[in-house]
Order: structure tokens, then C-alpha cells, then sequence
């Protein structure tokens, strides 16, 4: 049996949720959006950053997660930038607050260097709790090829509210 210890990535997600909030409202008039960097997500585990991109070869063991909070109840438009070179035999999770959402990973071009914007669905952000957000690779497959994640993107309607 295999027993996963959750409390110490809450901690370091909360912080890191906090950090990356505190960020967006730094860089000039208040957004409607807010930036999740890959190199922001705890539990990368196996795969590995190449700047500010996370290559993503094995799924079992990765954790990309982050935590975040609005100070209003909204719905919220999320997106993935990332880069993929061949086709993929499974898809993608991307749990929202516990809402599941299967992404098919479409592939970008020969070497992966064409990075894509994909719309991954529209979800409810509840007001003034953390709300944990997983994006979760397919844990059975190794790929000869990476996955390229540079960031999710979330669009809601009010500014400064992510």
C-alpha cells in the first residue's frame, strides 16, 4: 500500500498561490487574468524544467499543481500554452476544484518548437477559499517526446479579483 502525505504540498501551495497573486497585481493596473508558471506548480516529479518550461515525459509521480483564490465568486476561462511534437495515446486531466476535465493534447509541429494556446473549459471559482487546481499527465505512458507546459492561464471578468 502506498500512503501519499498531502500536508506538506498544501503548505507550500498555499504559499506559492499567495506569491503568485501577490505578482499579478505588482505588474501595473489590475487584471482580469492570472498566470500559473510551470516553474510555480509543486510536484513536478519525474520530469524536469528547461528554463520556464516543464518537460513532461512520465506522468506517474507528477503533481502539477497550483492553488489559487478569488476574492469574488466567478466563472473563469482556462487555457494551457504548451508545445507537443507527435500525438499522444491518452489525455490529459485537469481537475478544477474537483471538476474533471479530459484534455486531448493535440500535437503542434515537427520538433515541438510551435507553442499553442488550448482552451481547456470555462469553471466556477468559489469566493475566498483555496481552490486547488491539478493538471495531470497520463500515468501509465513514457513518451519519447515531451510534453512542452510553460502555463495555465485563467480569464475571469473582474479585475484583480484572481
Amino acid at each position: 500500500m502506498i500512503r501519499i502525505t498531502l500536508l506538506p504540498y498544501l503548505v507550500s501551495l498555499l504559499s506559492l498561490g499567495t506569491v503568485a497573486a501577490a505578482r499579478s497585481g505588482e505588474e501595473g493596473p489590475l487584471s482580469t487574468s492570472l498566470d500559473l508558471p510551470a516553474t510555480a506548480a509543486f510536484s513536478k516529479d519525474p520530469n524536469r524544467f528547461v528554463g520556464d518550461v516543464l518537460e513532461i515525459t512520465r506522468g506517474r509521480g507528477a503533481t502539477i499543481g497550483w492553488y489559487v483564490r478569488a476574492t469574488t465568486e466567478e466563472e473563469v476561462r482556462v487555457s494551457v500554452e504548451y508545445t507537443c511534437e507527435k500525438p499522444l495515446n491518452q489525455a490529459y486531466q485537469l481537475s478544477f476544484d474537483g471538476q474533471d476535465r479530459f484534455w486531448e493534447v493535440a500535437p503542434t509541429g515537427t520538433g515541438g518548437a510551435a507553442w499553442e494556446m488550448a482552451e481547456l473549459g470555462t469553471f466556477r471559482l468559489r469566493a475566498g477559499l483555496p481552490v486547488l487546481i491539478l493538471l495531470v499527465p497520463p500515468s501509465g505512458t513514457t513518451y519519447g517526446h515531451p510534453v512542452r507546459f510553460r502555463r495555465l492561464v485563467l480569464e475571469g471578468a473582474t479585475p484583480g479579483n484572481l
